[in-house]
């Protein structure tokens, strides 16, 4: 979950659409996110992941949303986001748990 955290954090790097302007003023991503998506899954207590771990990857799914998507402001960019979140997702950890019957 560590290497996709940091895959995603630069691919935002890599794209000049993430770069802060005069309206994007708050898109300036750091090494800071990356610690506070990991803060966010080492503060999960480990009874609730113990028998299913599909909730910790839902939990990362979550932090990552949170982090990152949450900044920002246009469609275009939340979109751009997501396919870059479901690239990564699918190169480090696999099938979505929210796909899963529950």
């Amino acid at each position: 979950m560590i290497d996709a955290t940091i895959d995603l954090f630069y691919k935002l790097l890599a794209n000049v659409e993430f770069s802060p302007t005069a309206k994007k003023f708050h898109y300036m991503f750091n090494l800071r996110e990356i610690s506070k998506v990991t803060e966010g899954l080492m503060f999960a207590q480990t009874n609730n992941y113990k028998d299913k771990p599909s909730n910790m990857i839902k939990l990362w799914i979550h932090e990552t949303k949170r982090v990152f998507e949450d900044r920002l402001i246009s469609y275009t960019d939340i979109n751009q986001f997501r396919i870059y979140h479901t690239e990564v997702f699918n190169k480090h950890i696999g099938d979505d748990p929210s796909k899963e019957k529950i």
